[in-house]
């Protein structure tokens, strides 16, 4: 998880965990929208809340972590606007559902 890591620590650090090869890696980045005015409202917890149910819903082959349960908050809903290989999710009433 990158929270006040920079994109290039995130890579090496990941690079290494997995024992992967940086050549054909792709990366998607984004970034949380809560309220433009005050990022500071964007804490490490909700940065792993995201993190959790982005997994658990999508279901990445190497990454085993919050694939079978999600025990971040309820009613948080994640939106992709763009990457194709990532399905938007929320977590509504403890469920995990994917949206279109």
């Amino acid at each position: 998880m990158a929270y006040k890591q920079d994109v290039a620590d995130e890579m090496r650090q990941t690079i290494k965990d997995f024992n992967y090869n940086e050549d054909g890696i792709n990366i998607w980045l984004g970034y949380i929208n809560i309220d433009k005015s005050n990022y500071e409202r964007i804490t490490e917890e909700i940065v792993r809340d995201v993190e959790s149910l982005l997994i658990c819903a999508n279901t990445p082959s190497d990454n085993t972590q919050n694939i079978n349960n999600y025990l971040g908050r309820d009613n948080l809903k994640v939106e992709n606007l763009g990457c194709s290989k990532i399905k938007s999710c929320q977590c509504k009433n403890g469920k995990i559902q994917k949206l279109k």
